[in-house]
């Protein structure tokens, strides 16, 4: 499917635009205000929909290019552009949150500190596949996964030894 025109998305204010509308024609300045485009785009757009030369200028009966917007609305065309509209608005929904997480802030540490599994909260429980952290508020939380982040960080290898698995033998 070609790219749809930017003004697709705007269609509904369009209609309301248009049915508010007392003017009985639009030329290329009413067609440009109505679609926010260019002059040259606004030309296409009369032509487009089949803007008829009265002197000098090309003019679109209002009621026309309503009629036309709504059977532009019904198009196959424009229920893809609407179904790519939902699909992409879900995915953001998810893809929001996830990506405020990635971003969040862990107060910690301002200097290196050497951390050691052993010194490590008891309310941290990590082994393979599970990770436990027993916490009251949010800041103990934030707190104890900077901790665990630090050792992991400061040893890799065995961070890697308590989440994975024990090789059953090979």
């Amino acid at each position: 499917m070609a790219r749809p025109p930017d003004w697709f998305d705007r269609l509904d204010a369009l209609q309301a635009t248009l049915r508010a509308s007392e003017i009985p024609s639009l030329g290329r300045r009413e067609m440009r205000e109505l679609f926010a485009c260019s002059e040259r785009e606004s030309l296409r757009l009369l032509n487009r929909f089949g803007a008829v030369k009265i002197g000098d200028t090309l003019q679109l009966a209002r009621p026309a290019l309503l009629t036309q917007l709504e059977a532009l609305r019904a198009s196959r065309t424009f229920q893809l552009f609407r179904q790519k509209q939902q699909q992409l608005s879900e995915t953001m929904a998810v893809a929001r949150p996830a990506s405020k997480a990635r971003f969040r802030r862990i107060a910690g540490s301002v200097e290196f500190i050497h951390r050691t599994w052993t010194e490590l909260s008891a309310d941290i429980t990590l082994e393979p596949g599970r990770l436990e952290v027993r916490f009251a508020t949010e800041e103990d939380l934030w707190f104890l996964l900077d901790q665990l982040a630090d050792v992991a960080a400061q040893d890799g290898e065995g961070f890697r030894a308590r989440i994975e698995p024990a090789d059953s033998g090979g």
